[in-house]
């Protein structure tokens, strides 16, 4: 991985592990429990922060041609129904089982990259996602506050988080690839609207609208501004990952941070029930992560070496 992969990998790290007890802090300690509301407020501010970055002249955004267009398309609506399905996700279980499930999703990256674009990981890289799985499963085995909405909509979001990452990283690629910041724009401006429907279908809309109207100017600068930040900050991050490594790499550094974030939820919000059970599945899930990272770098080195050319 080369310092700017590195650089991006660790960007993704630590914001999605702040964004996710900054949500939790929103929806138990500040009592705003409406996932899509929180979404479509934190897309819109992305799409205001990158307005104002364009108008100070710190970014530039291209207008996406006709074949962007159509590549993005699919991308935006994978990236809006992951970022929904995420917060909602979020809200239904404790950070440690969340995160927990989360992990399966390396596997999914590895069957759709493979369906999508053709690409092959090798055994070593096979059986880190693997042994990763396993623990995950191991894990999981003992939820003492099983909730089946929680876990449909986690493995939902698993399934829309591979689709994304790896559309995203095909729209990054060719002639025409299209940058992390367009993608970011065009997946706030499809993702807000699509928070939006879903707060209203899901009745969500009506409850949360009278909280945000009684709410204190420091509980709107939480749920605002700095949510919005946060998103733009991960969604940035997200993309540059995706792109400058692959997204089986993105997919496995969420799982490394995930194994923070399980740690830190066993104290965080007094949600979580101890299980040895799932202590022993995480220290899995350590392994197939460390394993991981060997194969990555050994991938890496090998790669590098010179190509010897021998005289006739």
């Amino acid at each position: 991985m080369a310092s700017a992969g590195l650089i991006a990998a660790l960007g993704y790290a630590l914001s999605s592990l702040l964004i996710v007890y900054l949500n939790k802090f929103v929806f138990l300690v500040l009592r705003f429990p409406h996932p899509c509301t929180l979404t479509c407020i934190s897309q819109l501010h992305v799409l205001l922060f990158l307005w104002a970055l364009r108008k100070a002249g710190a970014i530039s955004l291209r207008r996406p041609t006709a074949a962007q267009f159509r590549r993005l398309l699919p991308v935006c609506a994978c990236g809006a129904a992951n970022t929904v399905l995420g917060v909602a996700s979020l809200l239904a279980l404790s950070v440690p089982m969340m995160t927990v499930l989360r992990k399966l999703t390396a596997a999914m990256i590895l069957a759709t990259d493979y369906v999508v674009r053709g690409k092959r990981e090798s055994a070593s890289v096979t059986g880190s996602v693997a042994l990763m799985t396993a623990g995950a499963i191991i894990a999981g085995s003992a939820d003492l506050n099983f909730n089946l909405a929680g876990y449909v909509l986690v493995f939902l979001n698993n399934g829309f988080t591979s689709l994304y990452l790896v559309l995203m990283k095909r729209a990054g690629e060719g002639d025409d690839s299209v940058g992390p910041l367009e993608i970011m724009m065009y997946n706030a401006m499809l993702g807000a609207p699509a928070a939006l429907l879903a707060a209203a279908l899901t009745g969500e809309l009506p409850v949360a609208l009278p909280l945000l109207q009684v709410a204190s100017a420091r509980q709107l600068l939480v749920i605002g501004p700095v949510n919005g930040a946060m998103g733009f900050v991960i969604n940035y991050f997200v993309n540059w990952c995706t792109q400058a490594n692959s997204p089986l790499t993105t997919a496995v550094t969420g799982q490394a941070k995930n194994v923070v974030t399980t740690i830190i939820g066993f104290w965080a919000f007094g949600e979580y029930r101890y299980s040895l059970t799932n202590v022993l599945g995480i220290g899995v899930v350590y392994c197939g992560s460390t394993v991981y990272a060997v194969a990555r770098f050994k991938e890496k080195q090998q790669s590098e070496l010179p190509v010897n050319s021998h005289n006739p």
